[in-house]
C-alpha cells in the first residue's frame, strides 16, 4: 500500500535526538495535520497548495475519510459522499502511498469547527508497520523502521483491543478504565460516566464536540485524585462525560512525545520536562455550537456561563468575535 522513503538502516541514536524521517506534517492547536501531493508534480510543484491533500491523523479513526471537494481540487475526478475513494501515488515526506483507500464524506463542518481547510481523516493504521512518533512540542510526525519493546505498564503500554484501535488502562483515583488514545479528539479525558467517582463538584453542562456525524453535548467535573498513564500522573484532571466512547484526547496527549507501533499494538509515552500535567477548566463559553458556513450556530446555552450573560439565546448564529470574521 505504501512504502517508506529510508537512505539506509537507522542507527542507534542518543536518548532525547529525534528518530526517524519526517512527513510533511504539523501542529493546528492539538492536532496534527498532514498534507499529501500527488506525486506526479515532482519536488519543485510540492508546495503547491491547491494540490495539496490536509489530513488530521486519527488515532481513534478505524479508517482513513476524504471529502468530496479536495478529490476534485487535487485529482479533477467527482465522487459522492458514501463511495469509497482509492488515492494513488501521493508523497508526505518519507511517505509515498501507492494505494490509499479511504470513504467519501462530508467534512465541511470539521474545517469550520478547526478553522483551518482540512480535506480528510487518517485513520489509526495509515502508518502500517512503521513507528510513528508524534513529537507535540516539535510539531512534527516522524517515521522510522522497528518495533517498540515489550510493553512494561510505565511508558511502554499495550493498545490491544477488540477493535483494533489504540486502548489503554488508565487509573482513575483508584479506578481502572480503557480509554482510546485518540489524537482527532481537542479535549483530555472523556468517560462515559462520572456517578461514583470521587468528585471535587457535581458534573454540569460544559462543552461540545464536533463528530463525523452528530454534535456531542458533554457534562463535564474534576476529579478530586490524579490519573495515571503508567508511570505519569495528571494531576486533578477534569473529565468529561460521552455516550458512546472513552477517550485521552489531545489536550493531555499534547505533554508527551509518542511513538505508536500498530504492528505490536504499543505505544511509547515520553515526556522531556518535569513540569506537572495539568486540566485546565473546562467551563469557558457557556454554549454549545454547530458549524454552518454562515458561522457558529448556538444550539444550547448553559446556565451561569459567559454566553447567558452576554443574552445569547438557541438559535443565534455567531459570524464576529470582537470585529473579527
Amino acid at each position: 500500500m505504501f512504502e517508506l522513503l529510508l537512505a539506509g538502516v537507522l542507527a542507534a541514536k542518543p536518548v532525547g535526538e529525534p528518530v526517524g524521517k519526517p512527513v510533511d506534517a504539523y501542529r493546528c492547536g492539538v492536532f496534527f495535520i498532514m498534507e499529501l501531493r500527488p506525486k506526479s508534480l515532482g519536488e519543485e510543484a510540492q508546495s503547491d497548495a491547491d494540490r495539496t491533500l490536509r489530513f488530521i491523523y486519527d488515532t481513534g479513526a478505524s479508517g482513513t475519510s476524504v471529502d468530496p471537494d479536495g478529490i476534485s481540487r487535487v485529482f479533477g475526478a467527482q465522487v459522492k459522499v458514501g463511495q469509497r475513494a482509492n488515492i494513488k501515488n501521493v508523497v508526505s515526506g518519507a511517505m509515498t502511498y501507492n494505494s490509499l483507500p479511504a470513504r467519501v464524506r462530508e467534512l465541511d463542518h470539521i474545517a469550520i469547527a478547526l478553522g483551518h481547510p482540512i480535506d480528510g481523516i487518517l485513520g489509526h493504521k495509515v502508518f502500517g508497520d512503521y513507528l510513528a512518533t508524534l513529537d507535540y512540542d516539535a510539531g512534527e510526525i516522524r517515521v522510522s523502521e522497528g518495533a517498540l519493546p515489550k510493553a512494561d505498564g510505565e511508558t511502554i503500554l499495550s493498545t490491544r483491543s477488540r477493535d483494533g484501535r489504540p486502548w489503554i488502562s488508565v487509573d482513575f483515583d483508584g479506578d481502572t478504565e480503557r480509554v482510546l488514545i485518540d489524537t482527532g479528539s481537542g479535549g483530555g479525558f472523556s468517560l462515559n460516566r462520572l456517578k461514583g467517582r470521587n468528585l471535587e463538584s457535581p458534573p454540569r453542562l460544559s462543552s461540545a464536540s464536533v463528530r463525523i456525524d452528530r454534535l456531542e453535548l458533554k457534562s463535564a467535573a474534576r476529579l478530586a485524585g490524579d490519573a495515571e498513564i503508567g508511570q505519569w500522573t495528571v494531576e486533578r484532571p477534569v473529565i468529561d462525560t460521552v455516550e458512546r466512547s472513552q477517550l485521552l484526547g489531545g489536550e493531555v496527549l499534547s505533554h508527551f512525545t509518542l511513538t505508536y507501533d500498530a504492528k505490536n499494538r504499543r505505544m511509547r509515552f515520553d515526556k522531556t520536562d518535569d513540569a506537572p500535567i495539568t486540566s485546565p477548566s473546562a467551563y469557558e463559553f457557556g454554549a454549545a455550537l454547530r458549524p454552518t458556513a454562515e458561522g457558529f450556530e448556538v444550539v444550547r446555552i448553559f446556565d451561569g456561563g459567559p454566553a447567558e450573560a452576554a443574552n445569547l439565546a438557541v438559535g443565534d448564529v455567531i459570524t464576529h468575535i470582537n470585529g473579527a470574521p
